[in-house]
């Protein structure tokens, strides 16, 4: 008597799922799927119909026709649950999933397996790649078909650059024993090993202690990212043309990039690659060296002005704060932008709907800043803009309020989202609190020892011993409004009882 192991949870699983994603079976698909005995495969459908009965889906067993499933089935996923990881995903991140897939194959991929892997069905996947097709309509990129599946052809970097978007938006950031952590959900770590991403991390910590260039949030992601996805481009020989107008001046701080890139991959990095390294280490530099001075005058095709003073002739109402980091946020973008890199936005949709006036005023400042500067803003950028617009919209609604509760907000995505996050605070508790200090994750590490806040605010997650600290979105729920306002009664509440005994 065949031994039966001591978990079939697993093997069930997929076999439910490879009925689900094929029409008709029969025992000997089923026996070369699994890998076991006609017998188990018997004992298997069993303990499947029992998990699936309860959703009123039935597994059919006829002679000379074949095994199927029959009923709900846009309940399967219910029988299935969370123990299959993309089945928790919607349409939209479904699609992205498939098309990161795909951009990271250069093989033409059996449909069929597309749907064991995904968990999906036939009709399912035909409109799921219908609804990529359009999104890559203008993209230089294309499905073909071939007689072993399709395959997506088109330009690498542009390949990459969509790989990088999609895997951005998914990325859950977090800072311990003062590093930035980036890590990736499982969903990805088909293609990208978490091994490679630790290995990048370190390097690009290694390259920052040893040549003192400083990376924003954004350009670490950003070049993180680009190396993960790159590393395993190049080992499958996929290059990147060399482009006309790549720099012939490679940076010293890219050269140690690459050397160590070279000996802990054991890869080649052809000259295409390096020049594209070689952008990013420019962007960190540019933007390091004109935030340091953010009224310093940009000259563009030898037309010098001051950015604040460009900012003051084109906006009609402002205060000086607006002025101050609107100009500071364009020193660094502008910069970042004439180098071909863009930033990925995860609240765009959400300004726009939320935030319509503020967004308008941005995009009518993004026409001007192309018409002068020459450098065109995306709708991701334009958000940005937004967000210190409508901080500047919420200032001129409420008056200050004296304060008592000491509050340093910190942020990782931008100025603009920590500016609103403070309003939006300011705006709900201004009575209470008192928002004294704005800090990158940085410039938190920095001036930790000396800060004499109450309360930290995050938007990425912080441990710092001895210190309260909350993480909050910028467009804060319910949920964190009620916990905010717990937090800082404790906090006062503490304070008056810590200042009676100071009295006494």
């Amino acid at each position: 008597m065949e031994a039966e192991p001591k978990d079939s949870t697993s093997d069930v699983l997929r076999l439910i799922s490879f009925l689900y994603t094929h029409n008709t079976v029969h025992y000997p698909n089923l026996m070369s799927f699994l890998n076991v005995s006609r017998k188990k495969v018997k004992l298997y459908l069993d303990q499947a119909s029992a998990l699936l009965a309860p959703q009123n889906i039935q597994i059919v067993r006829k002679r000379n026709k074949g095994i199927y499933l029959d009923g709900n089935l846009e309940q399967i996923t219910n029988s299935l649950g969370k123990k299959q990881k993309y089945l928790s995903f919607d349409a939209n991140e479904r699609r992205n999933l498939i098309l990161f897939y795909f951009l990271m194959n250069d093989k033409p991929i059996n449909l069929e397996k597309v749907c064991e892997k995904f968990f999906i069905s036939k009709s399912t996947l035909d409109r799921d790649i219908k609804a990529i097709k359009d999104l890559l309509k203008g993209q230089d990129i294309s499905f073909k078909s071939t007689k072993n599946g399709i395959v997506l052809n088109g330009n690498e970097r542009r390949k990459r650059d969509i790989a990088s978007t999609i895997v951005s938006q998914y990325t859950q950031e977090s800072i311990q024993n003062n590093k930035r952590i980036i890590d990736i959900p499982t969903e990805f770590t088909d293609l990208l090993d978490k091994n490679d991403l630790i290995k990048v991390q370190y390097i690009l910590n290694q390259v920052q202690a040893e040549t003192k260039i400083s990376f924003t949030e954004s350009q670490y992601q950003s070049l993180l990212l680009h190396i993960c996805i790159s590393t395993v481009r190049i080992k499958g020989k996929e290059y990147l043309q060399t482009s006309n107008d790549s720099v012939t001046q490679i940076e010293p701080e890219t050269k140690k990039l690459v050397q160590l890139l070279e000996k802990a991959f054991d890869i080649f990095i052809p000259k295409s690659e390096e020049d594209y390294l070689n952008i990013h280490i420019l962007a960190a530099k540019q933007g390091s060296i004109i935030f340091t001075d953010a009224q310093k005058t940009l000259t563009t095709n030898d037309n010098p002005q001051s950015i604040a003073d460009f900012l003051k002739h084109n906006i009609y109402s402002y205060d000086e704060k607006l002025i101050e980091d609107l100009t500071v946020h364009l020193s660094s973008s502008m910069g970042r932008l004439k180098l071909g890199l863009r930033v990925k936005n995860p609240y765009t949709k959400k300004i726009i709907r939320s935030y319509p006036q503020s967004f308008e005023l941005a995009y009518n400042l993004g026409r001007n800043i192309a018409s002068f500067y020459l450098v065109e803003f995306d709708k991701d950028e334009i958000a940005y803009l937004a967000l210190h617009f409508q901080a500047y919209l919420e200032r001129k609604k409420k008056l200050e309020y004296n304060t008592k509760l000491k509050i340093v907000i910190v942020y990782s995505t931008g100025m603009g989202t920590a500016r609103l996050l403070s309003q939006h605070i300011t705006n709900t508790f201004g009575e209470l609190v008192e928002i004294t200090n704005i800090l990158s994750v940085s410039e938190l590490f920095e001036k930790v020892n000396s800060l004499n806040e109450d309360l930290i605010i995050s938007t990425v997650p912080i441990e710092i011993k001895g210190r309260h600290v909350i993480t909050m979105e910028p467009f804060f729920s319910d949920q964190e409004k009620i916990m905010l306002e717990q937090q800082i009664k404790t906090l006062l509440s503490e304070k008056r009882i810590a200042n009676t005994q100071f009295m006494d």
